[in-house]
């Protein structure tokens, strides 16, 4: 059964090193509170985490070592080094822990849909969060039966000027139009997941890569065309030959944890600018020979797009600051 799941014999080898005496392997599929369901070569069981296991718990698309049986229960022991991780900084304002939204991925699929309007700087939030993942994203635009050919290839290339290369897919779930666009990155043994807010099809999407009505679809609501969140947790559906998706509930919010290249990998354009400025410790703002404000006012670069870029710094000197004052009381001799 794992072999449905996306088990490899590179899987096996990441494995070999957490697996022990009276253990076995399977790949966690749902996340519950107080328990996951995981799949093993006998079938999906439920089973406990191991509160002291590295890195957090488990997460949804995790490789895992178990041990018990249904008379004794079953409790994750251990869980391999992940090969990517979606992480977002947990909504909550008095949590600082990160939030693993699904591991072990080769793509995430970024949804809009096409006949609302797109806010770019939302996009470009979670193009960083997935490109800091070690996933490839992939922005998937749709609803397409809802709006004209001319709108639509318009958003597309809207959406092209802000991706940074990043794949731009228009799709119908209800039609078909456009799905053989993605299914280049849902080869055999890969793992995608679903991301975005809700109401953008991502469980109608779902059932049309399964090739089955798997999971269940709700309207959105008619006053302002948001979703009723048809899917309330993280689960790994299989669709063939080994590939699995990932769908995920609509996300409220976006929290960046901390970034590595993302930003830089979202925003290449807007850094390359930074070598032609007159100064090296230019603002971008108002001094003589600045690049940056040269390219907005020759409409070579949007505003809009360094206003996003800066935001995004600002909140990441935010993150490391909360870091550093977190670890800094973590050091403090305790008193007696």
């Amino acid at each position: 059964m794992l072999d449905e799941y996306g088990w490899t014999p590179g899987v096996a080898d990441r494995l070999r090193g957490v697996l022990e005496q009276h253990t076995y392997p399977g790949r966690v599929a749902r996340v519950d509170r107080g328990s996951c369901l995981v799949v093993t070569e006998s079938g999906a069981v439920d089973a406990a985490a191991a509160s002291a296991l590295d890195g957090g718990g488990v997460a949804v698309g995790d490789w895992v070592a178990l041990r018990g049986d249904d008379r004794a229960g079953r409790m994750i022991v251990a869980t391999a080094e992940r090969t990517s991780a979606i992480v977002r900084r947990d909504p909550s304002p008095s949590d600082n822990r990160d939030q693993v939204l699904a591991a072990n991925l080769d793509h995430a699929f970024i949804l809009y849909r096409l006949d609302r309007k797109l806010r770019m700087s939302v996009l470009e939030r979670y193009l960083v969060l997935i490109w800091d993942s070690g996933a490839a994203p992939v922005v998937v635009l749709s609803k397409a039966d809802l709006v004209g050919p001319d709108e639509r290839d318009a958003t597309v290339r809207e959406v092209e000027r802000s991706a940074a290369g990043v794949p731009v897919v228009a799709v119908s779930a209800v039609t078909g139009a456009g799905m053989e666009g993605l299914s280049q990155f849902t080869p055999p043994a890969s793992a995608v997941a679903l991301v975005g807010e809700s109401g953008v099809g991502k469980s109608t999407l779902v059932n049309r890569l399964a090739g089955a009505e798997l999971l269940d679809t709700g309207p959105t609501r008619a006053g302002d065309g948001k979703g009723r969140h048809t899917t309330t947790h993280r689960e790994m559906i299989p669709i063939g030959d080994g590939a699995v998706l990932i769908d995920t509930p609509g996300l409220r919010s976006v929290g960046l944890a901390e970034s590595g290249e993302g930003i830089g990998n979202v925003f290449g354009d807007v850094e390359e600018l930074f070598e032609y400025c007159k100064f090296r410790d230019c603002a971008h703002e108002s001094e003589p020979g600045c690049a940056v404000q040269s390219a907005i006012s020759h409409g070579v670069l949007d505003r809009r797009r360094l206003e996003s870029y800066q935001k995004l710094l600002r909140e990441q000197e935010r993150i490391a600051q909360r870091k550093a004052a977190i670890a800094k009381r973590a050091e403090r001799p305790r008193r007696r």
